[in-house]
């Protein structure tokens, strides 16, 4: 038996495992912003910018990218004050199933809005 044959099942897993992560970012995405816009609601910000993590970026939430969305923000504030940071929206087994958003703020100053 040539080990070729020994490849083909971990190939496969390999395989299914990226078209679910695909297809799972892509019918969840909705319910990560409506999660993610209703979290900034709460907490007074405008999101000015949300990009998502790409896979090779390191993130404070880098353990945790099994299911849930990792953004990269900036928002500003009721003052109008504006920061970045990182966003986990969703919990980390059930995904975007549990309203969940967890927040890691750059260590940059804080923009004044007078200094713009």
């Amino acid at each position: 038996m040539s080990p070729w044959f020994l490849l083909l099942p971990v190939a496969w897993v390999f395989l299914g495992n990226v078209l679910f992560r695909c297809l799972h970012r892509r019918y969840n995405m909705p319910l990560y912003h409506s999660i993610l816009l209703r979290w900034a609601r709460r907490e007074g910000l405008e999101i000015l910018e949300a990009r998502e993590a790409k896979w090779w970026e390191t993130t404070p939430f880098q353990g945790n990218k099994v299911f849930p969305c990792v953004l990269h923000l900036s928002v500003r504030d009721t003052k109008g004050w504006t920061r970045t940071g990182w966003v986990r929206v969703g919990h980390w087994l059930y995904g975007p199933k549990v309203d969940e958003v967890e927040a890691s703020w750059d260590p940059s100053p804080l923009l004044d809005p007078e200094s713009r």
